[in-house]
């Protein structure tokens, strides 16, 4: 069953480096070993870890798929500064399903294969055309990605 993730729990973060990601990933990861680590969202912990990597896997390879029709980059366009910024609204799905992640993704795999995929991220430069948005220089593909992780790891909630 889909959960309604605009009206689901999701914790307040803020990331300025990947490094505060890796502090985050480290939280999550000593609470699993305890209490253990629920998730109000669509994914579980391993299915957001997977598809936060796949994301990272995407600027790497500079694989945006299609360009979207005329009226979605306008509306990309427009919306760009606020997600820069702000980050992720709930509820907002991306086109295709290059970055799904795997039904049965563990905890354990998730978590090591986000953790590799920010060994890259840190390597790259993430000026790009994007289809939806236009261009970006370096330090907003890295906002987009540390806005991106804070939405996801939001929806994760270390027990006890």
């Amino acid at each position: 069953m889909s959960v309604n993730t605009k009206k689901a729990e999701r914790r307040a973060l803020r990331f300025e480096s990947v490094g505060d990601i890796r502090a985050e990933l480290d939280r999550l990861e000593r609470a699993q070993r305890g209490a253990g680590v629920r998730h109000t969202g669509n994914y579980t912990p391993g299915q957001n870890f997977n598809h936060l990597a796949k994301w990272i896997r995407v600027y790497e390879t500079r694989d945006f798929g299609p360009r979207p029709p005329w009226f979605v980059r306008v509306i990309g366009r427009w919306m760009k500064p606020g997600i820069v910024k702000n980050g992720f609204k709930p509820g907002l799905t991306g086109p295709g399903n290059r970055t799904q992640p795997e039904p049965e993704a563990s905890f354990e795999d998730g978590i090591a294969n986000y953790r590799a995929a920010l060994d890259v991220l840190e390597t790259l430069n993430l000026e790009h055309e994007n289809p939806m948005f236009g261009h970006c220089s370096h330090e907003e593909g890295m906002s987009v990605q540390l806005r991106h992780a804070e939405h996801h790891l939001g929806f994760l909630h270390p027990k006890g």
